[in-house]
C-alpha cells in the first residue's frame, strides 16, 4: 500500500478494512474500523474476517464465506453484516467490499463500514411492516388513542371509498348504528389495554349482509408501543382488520412445512401475532417466561427474523396470520 492511500485511510471517518484474500486474514485496519469493533489498533491485525461477524441464523464463518464467494465472482459486494465487538456485544453495519489489485500484493479485499443507528434500524423495519401491509388482502386501518385513524393501507382504504367504512366522523362508523357502537366499544377496549399495557382488549365484529353491502369481519386489536413505534411517529394503539369472512386464516400448515415450526412454536407465534407481549403469551400457554423465550430464539432462528416485530410483519405477509391456529 502507497503511504499517501494509507494516510488518507487511517483518517477516514468510516471503518476500512484489508483483507487477504487467500488466508482471509485482516492485514489492515484503519483506526475507525478498530475502535468501532472495540479493539486497540493493530490488534486485529492477522485475524480472520469472521472474528468480527456475528452469527445470525447462520454462522459468521458461513457469513464470511457467503461474501467471499460474491468477491470471487462479481469483484464487490454491498450489504448490511451483523458485527461482534471485542466485548460480544453486537451492532449493524453497512458494508460495501470490493476486490482492488495493488501493484505490489496483488489481490485484496476493501471492506468499508459504517455503524447503522438504532434510528436507522427502526425506520428500515417501518418501512418493511409498511410494504408488507400494502400488499395484503384485506383491510387494515391504524388508529391513535382519540380514535382517529392515522394509516390506511389500499385495501381499507378502498372499502372507504364503497362506503362500508366512514372514517370522517370523529369515530369510526358503519352502516348502522348498533354495529357502530360495538366497533367503538371494541376500539375503546384496544386503546385502553394498550395504554395500560395489558394489550387483552378488543374483539370480533361481523356485520350482516344487507343492501347489496358484503359481509364483514372486523377484528381489533391493540398495539404495544413498541410494535406501533414501527408503524408511525404518530403513536398507533389500535388495529383495525377487515376483511369478508374466512379470508383472515392463517396458514398455519404451510408455514410448518416451510419454517418446520414445532408446536409449540406455532401456538406462541399465533399469540404474538395478535399484539401481545412475550410475557402475556407465556402466560396465555402456562409456560415459563425462560421457555417462552426459548421458543421465541428458535422462531427467530427458522424464519431468519431478528425481533418479533420483524417476525409478525414475516407471518402477516405470508397470507395474514391474524386468527387462531388452523392445524
Amino acid at each position: 500500500m502507497y503511504v499517501p492511500l494509507q494516510q488518507i485511510t487511517d483518517h477516514a471517518p468510516q471503518g476500512v478494512a484489508i483483507v487477504d484474500p487467500v488466508s482471509e486474514k485482516i492485514i489492515y485496519a484503519n483506526h475507525f474500523f478498530s475502535e468501532m469493533l472495540g479493539y486497540c489498533s493493530g490488534e486485529l491485525m492477522g485475524q480472520h474476517i469472521s472474528v468480527v461477524n456475528a452469527p445470525t441464523n447462520i454462522s459468521a464463518k458461513d457469513t464470511a464465506d457467503i461474501i467471499n464467494s460474491a468477491l470471487q465472482i462479481d469483484g464487490k459486494w454491498y450489504g448490511e453484516i451483523l458485527n461482534r465487538r471485542k466485548d460480544g456485544s453486537t451492532f449493524w453495519s453497512s458494508a460495501r467490499i470490493f476486490r482492488f489489485e495493488d501493484r505490489d500484493s496483488g489481490p485484496l479485499w476493501v471492506s468499508y463500514q459504517s455503524v447503522i443507528t438504532e434510528r436507522e434500524l427502526a425506520e428500515k423495519a417501518m418501512m418493511q411492516a409498511f410494504t408488507s401491509l400494502e400488499h395484503l388482502s384485506f383491510g387494515v386501518i391504524f388508529l391513535n388513542d382519540a380514535m382517529k385513524a392515522i394509516y390506511l393501507n389500499r385495501e381499507a382504504e378502498k372499502l372507504v371509498g364503497l362506503g362500508l367504512i366512514d372514517l370522517e366522523s370523529n369515530e369510526p362508523k358503519l352502516s348502522d348504528s348498533l354495529n357502530t357502537t360495538r366497533l367503538r366499544q371494541l376500539i375503546s377496549s384496544a386503546i385502553q389495554s394498550s395504554l395500560e399495557g395489558c394489550l387483552q382488549g378488543g374483539g370480533n365484529l361481523q356485520t350482516n349482509e344487507e343492501s347489496g353491502k358484503p359481509m364483514l369481519e372486523f377484528r381489533v386489536m391493540p398495539l404495544s408501543p413498541q410494535s406501533s413505534s414501527l408503524i408511525s411517529t404518530r403513536m398507533a394503539s389500535a388495529a383495525i382488520f377487515i376483511s369478508r369472512p374466512r379470508e383472515l386464516q392463517i396458514p398455519w400448515k404451510k408455514l410448518v412445512t416451510q419454517y418446520k415450526l414445532t408446536p409449540a412454536e406455532v401456538k406462541l407465534a399465533s399469540i404474538l401475532t395478535e399484539g401481545k407481549s412475550l410475557d402475556a403469551a407465556a402466560k396465555q400457554l402456562s409456560v415459563s417466561i425462560n421457555t417462552a423465550k426459548t421458543h421465541l430464539r428458535s422462531i427467530f432462528s427458522k424464519t431468519g427474523t431478528n425481533r418479533q416485530a420483524e417476525l409478525v410483519s414475516l407471518l402477516l405477509s405470508s397470507t395474514i396470520p391474524l386468527n387462531h391456529m388452523a392445524i
